[in-house]
């Protein structure tokens, strides 16, 4: 016997369902469920091709742990500047990167771009575009931390841990023997997860590190997630 699944739906909570209702309707998500009699409690909400329900629970305890939907897009870039621009546009400011609700920038991992987005309650959307998968076989011992301080980081949001994790990795390489590239990139990374903290002090020392250490490459990527992280907390810094 077979069966066909027409659709998957995510369903999620929300503890003020107004307020996450609206949410996502800055975002630009509209809520088909809304002349529908249950619509007080209970909403569907839809932008383009993404659906998901939510629902209202008022004795959630916020943020919910463990409450996740992969998203698998094309064009994750162009997603995460059309849902800020949305927000923007309807509320006069930008989703934050820290706080409920924020929502990240996007960011290479091993085998995804990604960003994500995590509403009102803490229900994390991660919007995910498909890449092939880098090898590891002949990177370096701090070259393999990075990566994995850079999931912590941008994929389980876990800037404590990322700092916790880079830091030793650095105290215990020989960075004289090490890439400059990657060196570079590890300021940046930790400059950025104390700036998440909020510890402004250490994450412009990480930065200034950074600044020091890109004098010394011959050649700069412009394009990647490092120099442009690198450029908007420095924009950030000045401002």
């Amino acid at each position: 016997m077979t069966f066909k699944i027409s659709a998957t739906l995510p369903t999620v909570p929300a503890k003020d369902f107004a307020a996450t209702v609206q949410f996502f309707k800055n975002l630009g998500f509209v809520n088909q469920y809304k002349d529908q009699e249950r619509s007080g409690g209970y909403a569907v909400m839809q932008y383009h091709e993404l659906v998901f329900h939510l629902f209202a629970y008022k004795k959630l305890a916020v943020p919910t742990p463990t409450n996740i939907v992969l998203v698998i897009v094309e064009n994750v870039d162009d997603l995460q500047t059309t849902l800020q621009k949305n927000f923007q546009e309807s509320t006069g400011k930008k989703i934050s990167r820290s706080g409920l609700p924020k929502m990240s920038l996007p960011r290479d991992l091993n085998s995804d771009r990604r960003f994500t987005l995590t509403d009102p309650n803490g229900n994390y959307f991660i919007f995910a575009q498909s890449h092939e998968k880098k090898t590891t076989t002949e990177m370096t011992r701090l070259e393999k931390l990075y990566k994995e301080s850079n999931t912590l980081a941008y994929s389980h949001e876990s800037p404590r841990e990322a700092i916790q994790m880079m830091t030793r990795a650095l105290a215990k390489s020989n960075l004289a023997t090490e890439s400059d590239w990657v060196i570079f990139q590890a300021y940046v990374l930790l400059a950025d997860m104390y700036a998440l903290e909020e510890d402004e002090p250490q994450s412009f020392d990480y930065l200034q590190q950074a600044e020091n250490q890109l004098k010394q490459l011959s050649t700069i990527d412009r394009t990647s997630d490092s120099y442009q992280y690198y450029q908007k907390l420095q924009n950030k810094k000045e401002h």
